[in-house]
């Protein structure tokens, strides 16, 4: 048997990586608008808001840049935030990891995020982190994540509305 000779990574134009991130949030955002019942505006298309094409792809005006298309559609994890008790989480990228000391319930930032912004919090630590349902995080019920276990949101533009949960 001879052995598979790996695909040569393909290289895109910058126009190309704009229109290829342009494409992914139109089609993530008709699935979550399907889903939820709620209707989220379109991405503005390359042409009116350009998007950067060096090796990461900044989608929108969001502070997130943590999109990157190589084999596929990635999403770069985050350094680990320390949730503490009653504390907003400020999330810095889609792909979130993170721990607690303790038990505790804290609460997720909701300024400077743009609607349409997904988030996915990962517990990494031993400590079970509590999300309630109330204020800005709705939620199908409060959670409690335990390690590994994981919650998948979007941003309304004024709450965190949960899209998916991973009970790991």
């Amino acid at each position: 048997m001879s052995e598979q000779q790996p695909r040569p990574k393909k290289q895109l134009t910058a126009q190309q990586k704009a229109w290829l991130g342009w494409g992914i949030m139109s089609v993530v955002l008709t699935i979550v608008s399907v889903t939820l019942g709620v209707q989220f505006p379109a991405p503005p298309d390359p042409g009116q808001n350009p998007v950067s094409a060096d090796d990461l792809i900044t989608l929108g005006t969001t502070h997130f840049t943590d999109v990157a298309v190589a084999e596929g559609l990635a999403l770069s994890a985050q350094d680990v935030i320390t949730a503490a008790d009653g504390a907003a989480i400020a999330p810095t990228g889609s792909y979130q990891p993170i721990a607690a000391s303790a038990e505790v319930t804290p609460t997720i930032a909701t300024s400077g995020y743009s609607a349409g912004t997904l988030l996915v919090l990962v517990n990494t630590g031993t400590n079970t982190i509590n999300l309630a349902d109330s204020g800005t995080a709705k939620l199908s019920g409060a959670a409690a994540l335990g390690q590994y276990d994981a919650i998948g949101l979007i941003f309304d533009g004024t709450n965190w509305v949960e899209v998916a949960r991973a009970d790991n």
